[in-house]
């Protein structure tokens, strides 16, 4: 038998979920043993009943060779390991002949969602409050709704244990006004950004008064619009040349750059699609600056159009790649990715499920590594927009570091500001 801290362990700690899965079978294949049927802890899989000593002897037989002999550990002991492997086990209640009503050990009220998980095959789901409360069979608790540390991934936090983390998953993300959880699985070879920091020098400085030069103009412009004081009637009929126009106006005057240094549409002979070949803005370098390249992008609804979400999504990591591919050897210039987009797109690209939600969500200063296999795991269309940047799935691994933000409400629209300095 295993060892822990000297003492025999009446349960081989080497049987793990997949061999007790393997004795479910083996169960259902060839039934239970008349002396085994009749027993007081049962575990539940699939809306079916098994007699937890009876589970544990032939898991013990996939991983050890043998049956376990039922007189080495008690019910109870069988009945908390499954428990351990994520498994919902059962008490019935039995009057004994002492006359007294024996009642049962207390089994968590959120084992049934931690069971219910454990059946999930991909790696990720989305639940809403109603669905939790339908598979634990009860209301949760006011301050599930009130407070997200209810939700965190705390093994002090029965609920955490017992719903989610021993079935090995984890919640990623919680949204208190729409009740609605993401959950994923917890995996150690999942590919997630990491977060860094990356503090602004004097450089970064200067261009964040042009930034916040550029986000009221974009504010006022579409505040125009919104408050019928403009020409357009909607904001989705503001064209993405506006964006680029209320840059070259933020560059030429706050930045003091000189008008004839920028340069339009400019050729770009590092993207191998030539079709693709130009960068939306050049500004030539000075003496006391470096130069500037930019890409930028406009992402709206249009009226009652479907929206593209996967391939607008896919667009933007390609203006990415474009500006990482951009003269990566040469030191002397910054690149960034201009960003501006309604409701619908961040809404998307903030869903967790998505993996999207670190770029959109960035703190000013912080950034992280877009790796290959980052890109790649998301879907066709998106990797396709990428392939007409490189042609093939050789992508350069910039990192990309927002150097501003800044979120607007419009009336019944809300627009997002995001400008992320890319770095090959």
């Amino acid at each position: 038998m295993g060892k822990a801290g000297g003492f025999d362990m009446p349960i081989p700690e080497n049987i793990l979920r997949e061999h007790v899965l393997k004795a479910i079978e083996d169960i259902d294949r060839n039934g239970t043993p008349k002396n085994r049927r009749f027993r007081v802890w049962f575990l539940v899989y699939n809306g079916n009943r098994y007699p937890v000593k009876y589970v544990v002897e032939l898991a013990n037989k996939y991983v050890n060779g043998e049956l376990l002999p039922s007189s080495e550990f008690t019910s109870h002991e069988a009945a908390r390991y499954l428990e351990k492997l994520g498994f919902v086990v059962e008490y019935r209640e039995k009057h004994i002949s002492d006359g007294k009503n024996h009642k049962p050990a207390r089994i968590s009220k959120y084992s049934p969602l931690g069971e219910y998980l454990s059946k999930i095959a991909k790696d990720t789901v989305v639940l809403r409050f109603r669905d939790i409360e339908r598979i634990i069979g009860k209301e949760l608790p006011p301050a599930a709704r009130t407070y997200k540390a209810w939700w965190a991934n705390d093994k002090k936090h029965p609920q955490a244990v017992h719903g989610w983390l021993k079935a090995g998953w984890r919640i990623r993300h919680v949204d208190l006004r729409d009740e609605i959880v993401w959950f994923e699985k917890i995996q150690k070879n999942r590919i997630f950004p990491e977060n860094k920091r990356f503090p602004p020098d004097e450089f970064d400085e200067k261009m964040y008064r042009v930034f916040e030069k550029f986000a009221t103009l974009i504010e006022e412009r579409l505040k125009a619009i919104a408050e019928g004081r403009s020409e357009l009637e909607e904001i989705y009929q503001e064209s993405e040349d506006t964006v680029r126009y209320m840059m070259f106006h933020s560059l030429t005057t706050v930045g003091g750059v000189d008008p004839t240094d920028v340069y339009l549409e400019y050729p770009h002979p590092q993207v191998p699609n030539k079709k693709y070949a130009k960068l939306d803005t050049f500004v030539a370098p000075k003496e006391n600056r470096p130069a500037l390249a930019f890409e930028m992008k406009f992402q709206k609804k249009i009226g009652n159009n479907a929206m593209p979400k996967p391939d607008n999504a896919g667009a933007v990591f390609a203006d990415i790649l474009k500006l990482a591919l951009f003269r990566k050897e040469q030191g002397n210039i910054k690149r960034y990715f201009v960003y501006v987009a309604d409701e619908h797109m961040v809404s998307y690209l903030s869903n967790p499920a998505r993996g999207y939600e670190p770029f959109i969500s960035l703190k000013e200063n912080t950034g992280f590594k877009v790796t290959r296999e980052y890109l790649i795991r998301k879907p066709v269309t998106f990797v396709r927009q990428l392939k007409r940047i490189t042609e093939k799935e050789d992508f350069p691994e910039p990192t990309v570091i927002c150097r501003f933000r800044r979120d607007l409400k419009l009336g019944n629209k809300e627009i997002a500001i995001r400008i992320y300095e890319v770095v090959p």
